[in-house]
């Protein structure tokens, strides 16, 4: 004959007040300019995450005149490697704001242009160059992308991503 187990004693069950508390808890915290609000005690310390350097990827998987996204410390930023050397800038056209990588154009070996309306940057500095539609227009080599310094080494991309006033660690 078989015996029956007993059922374990149940808590009483929550009130809706308190379930909607527990949920809210659990809920990813809201972002603000785009960086997740855990964040923000980290970006405000002395000693952050900003003024860093940073694995970026690995040497190998950027290839001669390849460009790749990667996002660091928040930030959106486009590596490309030209003659040889790995380049960094902001992932963002000043002039709508769209993501560089995207759709990758490169038009000479110094530069990357934004596929959108043509705006091609100087690889060394962020600074605009040109504009495909636009060759005479004033704001050329008045407007840069922000560029980040970079160093490969033991086969990584390094990348300092810092305040504009910060001076890179050796």
């Amino acid at each position: 004959m078989a015996t029956k187990r007993k059922k374990p004693a149940t808590r009483p069950q929550a009130t809706a007040k308190k379930r909607v508390a527990a949920r809210s808890a659990a809920a990813p915290p809201a972002k603000k300019n785009g960086t997740p609000a855990w964040m923000a005690p980290y970006l405000a310390a002395a000693w952050g995450i900003r003024n860093h350097w940073w694995p970026a990827l690995f040497s190998s998987e950027v290839g001669e005149d390849e460009v790749k996204p990667v996002r660091i410390a928040g930030e959106h930023i486009v590596l490309r490697r030209a003659k040889g050397k790995v380049y960094a800038l902001k992932d963002e056209c000043v002039h709508r704001g769209v993501r560089l990588s995207l759709k990758p154009t490169c038009l000479t070996k110094d530069s990357l242009t934004c596929w959108y309306h043509g705006f091609t940057y100087n690889l060394d500095d962020g600074r605009l160059m040109s504009i495909v539609a636009a060759p005479d227009d004033p704001i050329i080599g008045k407007v840069r992308l922000q560029t980040y310094p970079v160093q490969e080494v033991n086969g990584i991309v390094f990348v300092f991503v810092g305040d504009q006033d910060a001076v890179p660690p050796p």
